[in-house]
């Protein structure tokens, strides 16, 4: 019985990223090879946004848990949430 291991990114939807799974364990005359490059830039962009979105939930709430969850929104959506928090004036004090 020849078990092949299991691919993660099949069962979570992810199997667009790289090369699909071969169940042959075979290229299949595939030249393309995956966009590694663009995963690190993006993954880069995503980290920055979340560290900047982290700060400005923390200062502008005085709050860890608004830290964290901007920090949380920053990673997910890294070109919207550092927006709206320049747009809020960045780490400026929510008024009251």
């Amino acid at each position: 019985m020849n078990l092949k291991p299991l691919d993660v990114r099949v069962i979570s939807g992810l199997g667009s990223l790289g090369e699909p799974p071969n169940p042959n364990g075979e290229n299949g005359g595939s030249t393309e090879t995956p966009n590694n490059t663009g995963r690190l830039v993006w993954g880069l962009i995503s980290a920055a946004s979340a560290g900047i979105s982290g700060v400005h939930g923390y200062r502008r709430n005085n709050s860890a848990g608004w830290g964290i969850a901007w920090f949380i929104l920053g990673g997910l959506f890294p070109v919207i949430t550092p927006t709206v928090a320049f747009a809020q004036g960045f780490g400026k004090r929510k008024g009251r």
